[in-house]
Parts: structure tokens; C-alpha cells; sequence
């Protein structure tokens, strides 16, 4: 984004006075798996005096907690929308149906597939690979208990080392959406219907937010905002859209502080 339309983009933000910020944490914030970048955690505690910030993460609410040290209040969305907090009190979406995850279990036992099981709190978890990079997420707070696998009131579920040739085993069970990482080879189930947006919607209705994303997970999420700020690379094309490095993120929102301090 050039500085020209930077300068005109922070201009109407300005006007518009949206009271909501709304921002996905890994790759987006977060780029280590461990905290929100120096530079960006410290623009945000100013923004948060200002403006309603609710963070949006595929972690379910208990790993997004240890990066959120600093915002110990503010409304949060877990498991790519399969619950959110307002107002200090945890509320789920849809559960997965108990036939959908029986058919999962299924195709997992058959595949030998690894999978996390998260619930409201709790998770179940099979990670034999110690190289896998969602262990230094995986209750990083020792805040929840490993229990025995259920197929009930499960909220997300991620299986991992999914070929393409294993993904087709999922399409037709019914009452699931799902979003595949390639490159990982992680699937990630919730319940149909349930996505970040849906979750949104639930906390602040229909009123106008900007959001920032840089995945999938965040499409609809960024697809709604009265502006869309996709990190790295275009998700959603469409004029009240835009792509940012995480330079210019960090320079927009230093400008979009100073003038809203004004």
C-alpha cells in the first residue's frame, strides 16, 4: 500500500469512527507462537483505551489466554469461531454433532491420524510427531486437563498429516465445516455455521468493525468489515480491502492512534 492511499484509508477510518477493532493473533500479531510482537503489543495497549479490541484466533480460548496478558478483559473468539468470551464468561457455539465426530473417530482410527479434541475447556490430544509446532501452543498455561476422548460437546478438532487423498474421506459427513492447511497438512473441523464472523455477530450484532487477518480462518471475518486488512498477501478482493506487510500494519495503526488521540 502506498502512502498515498494510506493516507487517504486512515482519513476515512477517522470519519467512520468505528468503535470495534477486531484482530486474528498468529500471523497476524503473533509471530513466534509465544506473544504479540513487541512493537504491535504496545500500539494496541493504547488503541485499547480507546476502542473495543476483541481478538480472534483458530486457538481455542485457553491458548489464546497466555498471549493476552495484557488485555485480561477484553471479548475474545476461539477455535476459528466455536466460542467467544464477552464479558469474562466463556459461551459455545454449536458443538460438532456426536454423529459427525463418531464418523471422525472412524476415519481417524482407520488412518492412524493424530488429532487435538478441544471441548469448552479441556482437550484431548495424540501428537507423536515432538516436532509438531502446535505443541508450544497446546495449553502453553497449564491452564486445562487432558481427558479421555469424547464425542460430545467437542468444539474443534484438528487432524494432523491429512493428505489430499485423506481429506476426501471427510467431505461427506454431514453437520461439519472445515478448513485444510496444505502446507501442514492440518484440517480443522467445527460445526457447521461456526466461523469467526458468526461469532462476531453474536457480540456485537450488526455494528461496524475493521478487521485484521491473514488466513483463511478470516475470510467472512474480513469479507464483512467495513474494512479488511489482510496481512501478507490478498484473501478477499473487493475495494473496502487491503493487503499489509506487518511494517505498514504497525505504521497504520500508529497514525490511526495519534489521530484518534486528538
Amino acid at each position: 500500500m502506498g502512502k498515498d492511499n494510506q493516507g487517504s484509508l486512515k482519513k476515512q477510518i477517522i470519519m467512520n469512527e468505528t468503535p470495534y477493532l477486531v484482530f486474528d493473533l498468529d500471523g497476524t500479531l503473533v509471530f513466534d507462537g509465544i506473544r504479540i510482537a513487541d512493537g504491535l503489543n504496545e500500539i494496541l495497549q493504547l488503541l485499547n483505551s480507546r476502542f473495543n479490541i476483541i481478538f480472534a484466533s483458530a486457538r481455542p480460548i485457553r491458548d489464546m489466554l497466555p498471549l493476552l496478558n495484557d488485555f485480561p478483559d477484553n471479548d475474545l473468539i476461539g477455535g476459528n469461531g466455536s466460542m467467544y468470551r464477552q464479558d469474562g464468561q466463556i459461551i459455545l457455539m454449536e458443538s460438532i454433532p456426536v454423529k459427525a465426530v463418531a464418523a471422525i473417530r472412524v476415519i481417524m482410527d482407520r488412518e492412524d491420524i493424530d488429532y487435538i479434541f478441544d471441548y469448552d475447556w479441556d482437550y484431548t490430544a495424540r501428537i507423536r510427531n515432538s516436532q509438531n509446532h502446535i505443541l508450544q501452543k497446546l495449553d502453553s498455561g497449564r491452564l486445562a486437563k487432558a481427558q479421555p476422548i469424547s464425542n460430545s460437546k467437542v468444539s474443534k478438532i484438528i487432524l494432523f498429516d491429512v493428505s489430499s487423498e485423506r481429506l476426501a474421506h471427510f467431505s461427506d459427513i454431514k453437520g461439519i465445516s472445515y478448513v485444510y492447511h496444505p502446507l501442514e497438512k492440518e484440517l480443522v473441523i467445527t460445526a457447521k455455521g461456526n466461523d469467526k464472523y458468526a461469532a462476531l455477530s453474536r457480540l456485537i450484532g450488526a455494528q461496524a468493525y475493521l478487521a485484521f487477518g491473514n488466513d483463511h480462518n478470516d475470510i467472512e471475518m474480513l469479507r464483512q468489515a467495513t474494512y479488511g486488512f489482510a496481512i501478507g498477501k490478498e484473501l478477499v478482493p473487493g475495494a473496502n480491502q487491503f493487503v499489509l506487510t506487518v511494517d505498514h500494519l504497525q505504521k497504520l495503526l500508529n497514525q490511526f492512534e495519534k489521530e484518534n488521540a486528538k
